[in-house]
This record gives structure tokens, sequence and C-alpha cells, in this order.
């Protein structure tokens, strides 16, 4: 008998400790290509159009300046071939993602976070768009606000020849920025009133349990 009811109190126990224990863990925001919260610059910055396939998989026609973006990639894109297309956007998290449609004939980017400037080469080994995380920046501050910038550096050197020969080709694009935020914890008072009902939860629980069990 006095087994059983140590088990039960052991578990009752172990029940609390692992609720009070669990931590708030991180959610990620998107914000896709539309949202107010981005400002672009440059000319004809707004939501380009994706190409509509049939079922044969060829694109549908009557669809002149589409783009041909896989529907599983992305449900919408900004996509601009004029070099000074730039989007930016403030957030406070921990974290910032930017998602875009790259191919083989993609641009040099400049991305611009908190004034610090990183170049990369958006150029991936498909001819065909597709969707890949062109910047990611981890380990920020998520209690001030940070500025984020993306913006057409220049054509790449490492772009497929073949098609852009002269370097002509600087084609912005962006599917969304995603910023990394934890979730609100509770204060200190909310928490010790918790702590307070699951405690007297747990030995009203405990009382009526042993009392069933003596009366065997």
């Amino acid at each position: 008998m006095r087994s059983l009811q140590r088990a039960i109190v052991a578990s009752l126990l172990f029940l609390l400790a692992s609720k009070n224990g669990a931590m708030a863990e991180d959610r990620n925001i998107t914000v896709v290509n539309t949202d107010p919260a981005i400002t672009y610059e440059g000319p004809n910055t707004g939501n380009a159009t994706i190409c509509q396939i049939d079922s044969n998989g060829f694109i549908q026609s009557g669809q002149p300046g589409c783009y041909d973006v896989p529907s599983m990639c992305a449900a919408s894109v900004t996509m601009n071939m004029s070099p000074s297309t730039a989007a930016s956007m403030k957030f406070k998290g921990s974290a910032i993602y930017i998602n875009s449609v790259l191919s083989s004939i993609s641009p040099l980017f400049d991305v611009t976070l908190d004034g610090k400037t990183t170049t990369i080469d958006g150029v991936r080994d498909s001819r065909r768009f597709s969707c890949f995380t062109l910047f990611s920046a981890t380990k920020l501050d998520p209690t001030v606000e940070h500025t984020i910038r993306l913006s057409i550096n220049g054509t790449s050197p490492t772009r497929d020849m073949a098609i852009d020969a002269d370097g002509n080709i600087t084609l912005f694009s962006l599917i969304n920025m995603t910023y990394t935020v934890p979730d609100p914890i509770p204060s200190a008072a909310s928490r010790t009133l918790a702590s307070i009902s699951e405690v007297w939860v747990l030995v009203v629980g405990l009382g009526a349990v042993l009392g069933i069990i003596a009366g065997y």
C-alpha cells in the first residue's frame, strides 16, 4: 500500500515540476513581400505575376511578362529588373532570414543589417527559378529595433554567360523576410500565483487519492 502511495506522489510531483520547468520557445514571424512593413525603392516594385502552368506542365498562354516560379516554391514574389530596386524593413528579433527566387543569372545582392553590409552572390546552379534563403543572421538582440535592407550590387561574375554574356540582367527578387522572436514569458507575479494554484490543486488531489487508497 505504502509503495503505491509513494509512486502516486512521485508521479504527481514529476508532472508539476515538468510543467513549471517548461521554457518558452522562439517562434518565427514571416513578413511576405506584399506586407506594408516592407518598404520598396525603385520603379515597378509591385507583386510579380507568377506563370500559371497547365496540366501538362507547360506555361499557359496569355501571360506576358510572367515569371516561371514553381507554385510550391512561393505564392507571391517581388521581381524587378531595375538595378535600383531595394527593400527595407524594421523588426525586433533574435534572427532574420531573407528568402528569394534565384537562378543561374541572379545578381550580386547587398544586405545591410544595422549599418553593416554583406555582399552575397545570388547565382544558383539551376536555370529555372527556385526558392532559397539568400541571407540569414542569428544571435541578434531581440530587445532593440533592427533595420535590414536588400539591394542589388551588380551582375555576378559567376552568372550563366550563355544567357547573360554582357551582364545586362540584374533581377531583384524577394519572397519574404522572416524574423525570430521569443514567446512572451509570464511575469514573476503571474508565475507565482500559478505555482500557488498548482500546489493547492496538487495537495487537494493527493489528499483525495490517499484517502481513497486508505479506504481499501
